[in-house]
Order: C-alpha cells, then structure tokens, then sequence
C-alpha cells in the first residue's frame, strides 16, 4: 500500500481567504482553487487580488461579480488567473506563456526560424535561418 502525498494550496499575498467579506465568495473561491490544483499539477500557490466581490475588469460581458485569483507555480511564476463566481462557476485565463502547457509546464518561449529554398531540381529543403530572434 503506497501513501498519497497531500496537496495543499498555498495562499500567498495579503489577503487570504479568511479575508473575503461575502461568505460565499469566501468558499467558492478556496473550493476552486482547490478543483483547479488538483486538474494542473503546475498549480502551487494561489493570490487572491482584493477582499471584495466586483465585476470584472477584463471581461464586461460577465454582469455577475467576481474574486480575481491568480495561479501561481512553486516558485512564484503567474500561470494564470481566475474568476470565480458567487455560486461557484468560474473561469480559468491560463497567461499566456501557459495557454498550451499549464497541465505540463512552461512551453518554450525559444522558436526554431526555418527557411525553405527551392533547389535547381524542383525539390524543396527546409533548413534554420540565420534570422536571430
């Protein structure tokens, strides 16, 4: 029989949970947290960006208000933030640099330049440009 390490996620910044006035919003936004480290093993830390219920910023279609969290690795990177709602439902904006990878890490931000040329037989070759990004 093997024992299952538990994993917790650590609430870092100035506000904790405790400190989220609506007591909704307060266990909806632990308990997504939570959901949300357990599908992506990248998750180890979560900032909870102010105490009180508003609507969003970034999305003005969401009438409804929101907890802003942002998702953070073990060693403090941002991998992207969420939105929780009162009831619950929320919604997860991996950053960008994550968008693809969040469940598997950091992809790449280094990216192969190829070129094709076209040889006298009708043939192509793909080899690396000399194009420095």
């Amino acid at each position: 029989m093997q024992a299952t390490k538990a994993r917790l996620i650590e609430w870092v910044g100035k506000v904790k949970p405790r400190d989220i006035t609506d007591e909704l919003f307060r266990a909806s936004a632990a308990a997504f947290a939570e959901n949300e480290e357990r599908k992506y093993p990248r998750i180890k830390k979560a900032e909870i960006k102010g105490s009180r219920p508003h609507l969003s910023h970034d999305d003005p279609s969401d009438k409804e208000e929101i907890i802003t969290v942002e998702m953070q690795s073990e060693n403090g990177s941002r991998l992207g933030t969420f939105r929780v709602h009162q009831d619950g439902s929320g919604k997860l904006l991996p950053c960008r640099r994550f968008k693809n990878g969040l469940a598997r890490g950091p992809q790449s931000t280094k990216q192969e330049v190829t070129q094709t040329t076209k040889s006298a037989d009708g043939t192509e070759k793909v080899e690396p440009s000399e194009h420095k990004t």
